[in-house]
C-alpha cells in the first residue's frame, strides 16, 4: 500500500486514458485534468530495460537499475560508450559481442533516435534467450 488518502500513489494515473503512450503522475503546479504523455520510444526502451532485468541475476539487474536513474547520465554514457568499444574486440577472451547490444541499450536512454529500435531489439533478443533455454531444458530432459 503506498499510505495516501484516496487510493492514489505517486506515480500512477488513477483513470489512464487509452490511446498512445503511457500516462505519468502529474506534478501538483499543473492544472487538473492535464495529461502527461510519454513518447513511444521511451516506453518501448522501458519496457526492454524490465525485460532484460528479468532474466538477469539479481546483482547484475540492480546495477542496471542504478545506471538508468536519471542522475547516472554521466556514468552511462561513459559506460555504454566502453561497451560498444569493448563489442568490437569480441575475439578477445573476456570481451565479447554481448557487450555491442549492452553498450547500444545504455546509450538509447540518452539518445531518442536510438529508443525505440534498441528497445524492440532487446526484446526480441530476451525472447530469443528464454526460447532457446527453453528449448535446451526439453532436450536435457529427454
Amino acid at each position: 500500500m503506498c499510505g495516501l488518502t484516496g487510493g492514489e500513489c505517486a506515480g500512477q494515473a488513477r483513470n489512464p486514458i487509452k490511446g498512445g503512450g503511457t500516462i505519468l503522475a502529474r506534478p501538483a503546479s499543473w492544472r487538473a485534468g492535464q495529461e502527461v504523455r510519454v513518447p513511444e520510444g521511451k516506453r518501448v526502451l522501458r519496457d526492454a530495460f524490465k525485460r532484460l532485468e528479468q532474466e538477469l541475476p539479481e546483482r547484475v539487474a540492480r546495477i542496471i537499475r542504478n545506471l538508468r536513474h536519471p542522475d547516472a547520465r554521466w556514468v552511462r554514457i561513459p559506460i555504454g560508450l566502453l561497451f560498444i568499444l569493448a563489442g568490437f574486440f569480441s575475439f578477445l577472451p573476456v570481451l565479447g559481442l554481448w557487450m555491442l547490444p549492452l553498450g547500444l541499450l545504455l546509450i538509447a536512454y540518452d539518445v531518442p533516435f536510438l529508443r525505440k529500435p534498441v528497445g524492440y531489439f532487446t526484446i526480441w533478443g530476451a525472447e530469443k534467450w528464454v526460447a532457446f533455454r527453453q528449448w535446451l531444458a526439453r532436450k536435457r530432459g529427454t
